[in-house]
């Protein structure tokens, strides 16, 4: 493998979205910094850095306009900000924005997961659905309590699942909006 298809790969696994369509301005840098990679024969360590800060900013600029940078600022901020005292074992339901898609799950540290939720660090269903919205939780001292309890949650019907979220959070608001 040649010099140039590796550092192509190794941008590839850091940041999935390299080789995808994009449009706009983003659209002409990326094409250019393909054409860079696919005719040079060699990069040298300055141009790749380039490149590789390039895509950086071109990520952190889809985050500030995604709906986790609505409020004009960067989402790189300390989940310890709310304190939730010794009940940390939480069970917890979330959804996207238009209420269609419901994800419940557990966690040790809820502002941490929610975090990584929003974020879309957490590869799978809710970051394909695009589920970032925080309808309801409830936490526990025992972690094996909170995972019978999300089995028992999942088992049961989506309408369930809605009296669940509408005796806690009948607006279905986000219940993480302040947390960050």
């Amino acid at each position: 493998m040649g010099l140039v298809a590796e550092r192509k790969r190794r941008l590839v696994r850091l940041f999935p979205s390299f080789g995808r369509e994009v449009k706009g301005e983003r659209a002409q840098l990326c094409e250019r910094m393909r054409n860079r990679l696919e005719h040079n024969k060699r990069l040298s360590p300055c141009s790749f850095l380039l490149i590789l800060i390039i895509l950086i900013l071109i990520i952190l600029l889809a985050i500030a306009r995604s709906p986790l940078g609505r409020r004009g600022d960067l989402p790189f901020v300390s989940v310890y900000t709310c304190h939730m005292s010794s009940e940390t074992n939480c069970v917890y339901i979330m959804s996207t924005m238009n209420n269609n898609v419901l994800y419940t799950g557990v966690t040790s540290n809820l502002f941490q997961r929610v975090l990584q939720h929003k974020m879309g660090t957490i590869a799978g269903f809710t970051s394909k659905y695009k589920v970032y919205k925080l309808v309801y939780y409830e936490c526990g001292d025992d972690i094996r309590d909170a995972i019978l309890r999300e089995k028992q949650i999942k088992d049961r019907s989506r309408a369930y699942k809605e009296s669940l979220i509408n005796s806690m959070n009948p607006e279905w608001k986000d219940l993480s909006e302040d947390w960050y």
